[in-house]
């Protein structure tokens, strides 16, 4: 490896150590992964909230309350 005159590393060596660096360290993909499951949280609760006031939540209570099947009454009592 040449030194320059004042004994410096070229800028492309001092780059590559960075970049090895970088990549050697476990942090930058520990932070991804936390991020990417942060990210996965988010479209969950963004699903449930779009599920929730599409009716479906609604729906699917009216259907559990016209399935009782106590004999007293073919669909739900009213209420």
């Amino acid at each position: 490896m040449r030194l320059s005159a004042a004994g410096h590393l070229p800028a492309v060596v001092k780059t590559w150590i960075r970049v090895s660096h970088a990549l050697a360290s476990p942090a930058p993909a520990k932070a991804r992964a936390k991020s990417d499951g942060a990210k996965a949280a988010k479209r969950a609760r963004k699903k449930r909230r779009a599920w929730f006031w599409s009716g479906a939540a609604k729906r699917r209570s009216e259907e559990r309350r016209s399935a009782c099947r106590c004999g007293e009454h073919e669909t739900a009592p009213p209420s």
